[in-house]
């Protein structure tokens, strides 16, 4: 397959398309099939090395605005994988015009397994307003 290679900190015309193995998935892995990516500003700083606190600590961040159209109107059926007879349908249901996300966080490497983590996220749409900070430890074992 083919990937954009970042072996060291550079500028985005310096990254390298190459051939790379196909990925193999391992034990409760699954691999998946992208189409298409992209860049955002936060990935620019990162190749170039602008956000590497220190060896230990990452930074991230995600900011997005999405946008469904209002003639998207539909039916939308859910049911529980564990109940299949349990479904119910929200008929009409009428996406949102705008929703605006943005996530911002910092991972700490404590040990070798253990990781400190924190972030703030926030939702805004049409009708609310959502906000959050999660906090927690991550044991890679």
């Amino acid at each position: 397959m083919k990937a954009i290679l970042c072996s060291q900190y550079c500028q985005p015309d310096d990254l390298v398309l190459a051939d790379v193995p196909d990925p193999v998935a391992g034990p409760g892995e699954a691999v998946i099939a992208i189409k298409a990516a992209a860049l955002n500003f936060f990935d620019i700083l990162m190749i170039q090395g602008k956000y590497q606190i220190t060896s230990q600590t990452q930074v991230f961040g995600e900011l997005a605005h999405e946008r469904e159209y209002n003639d998207d109107t539909q039916n939308v059926t859910m049911n529980l994988n564990s109940l299949p007879n349990n479904r119910y349908t929200l008929a009409g249901y009428a996406p949102q015009t705008n929703l605006n996300r943005l996530n911002l966080g910092v991972s700490h490497n404590l040990t070798k397994d253990l990781a400190l983590r924190a972030s703030y996220d926030i939702r805004k749409d049409d009708d609310f307003t959502q906000q959050g900070i999660n906090v927690g430890v991550a044991l890679d074992f």
